[in-house]
């Protein structure tokens, strides 16, 4: 059995290649967390209105199908509606409910710094090896 892949609004196939290794990490983690037992959310003292809010933020949507990474997929929705249909559509394809997680997540702001690397060397070796330096 195939999980159908999510479509964005421009017809392709959302995330790729460069987010393997991130949906990897997040596979792993939504398995924990379904295994432990903890992906249903806290309840609230009191009820919120029945009224639908839209959220800004990024909802993630992870299906774990078995063990191995390949039987797992996490997939973005700007659109709380859009994640609902995928849902459903896991569902329909027998996907257990207690295999699905649903997370929100924000975009944080990322600092790379660098730090210089320095290397001394003589008449362009970088190793330092020059024949002058040496004893006869």
């Amino acid at each position: 059995m195939k999980v159908p892949k999510h479509h964005g609004k421009d017809g392709g196939s959302e995330g790729g290649d460069e987010t393997n290794n991130l949906t990897t990490h997040m596979l792993d983690w939504a398995k924990e967390k379904i295994a432990a037992g903890t992906t249903e959310l806290p309840k609230k003292e009191q009820a919120a209105p029945k009224t639908e809010r839209r959220q800004t933020g990024t909802l993630i949507v992870v299906a774990v199908r078995g063990d191995a990474p390949n039987q797992a997929q996490a997939q973005l929705f700007e659109d709380e509606a859009d994640a609902k249909r995928f849902v459903e559509t896991l569902m329909e394809h027998n996907v257990d409910q207690e295999r699905i997680a649903i997370l929100r997540g924000k975009a944080l702001e990322m600092n790379v710094t660098y730090r210089p690397v320095i290397q001394l060397g003589l008449d362009g070796d970088p190793r330092g090896n020059d024949d002058q330096d040496r004893e006869p």
